[in-house]
């Protein structure tokens, strides 16, 4: 790592302030840049991934958003892109939070751009996503 490193300022909620501590503390991160700067190649690692992928691919979503009522434009998003979707299982959490399972088959360009604009969401906490099958150039 070559040093100094630049140093960037970001401003988080007090809960993801308390998440990174925690996180920090019990992944055994020396400090929070480091577990920042993990935590980013991680994300940069699942883009290329999932930019590598070619041809016709099956994916399963799932994804948390906020409590009963709130954060539904994933439905209008998710609803402008029925023809990729198999199958959706919606639920809630015990902590009131909705989930949904969404199975996607369909070209690569049209489900990484489903899971592109769904990770830009801001209302949605999380979205796992996990590739069952397609093309990868060697």
């Amino acid at each position: 790592m070559v040093y100094p490193l630049p140093i960037v300022s970001i401003s988080i909620s007090d809960e993801d302030l308390r998440v990174l501590n925690q996180l920090q503390t019990e992944s055994g991160f020396t400090n929070r840049s480091e577990l920042l700067r993990r935590a980013l190649r991680t994300l940069a690692n699942e883009v290329q991934e999932l930019d590598k992928l070619s041809g016709e691919i099956s994916a399963v979503l799932t994804i948390v958003y906020g409590k009963k009522g709130k954060g539904m434009e994933s439905n209008f998003l998710l609803h402008r892109q029925a023809q990729l979707i198999d199958a959706l299982l919606h639920s809630h959490t015990v902590n009131g939070e909705c989930i949904e399972v969404i199975v996607v088959n369909g070209p690569a360009n049209d489900v990484r751009k489903l899971i592109k604009t769904l990770k830009g969401n801001r209302k949605i906490h999380t979205i796992k996503v996990a590739i069952i099958g397609g093309e990868t150039p060697d």
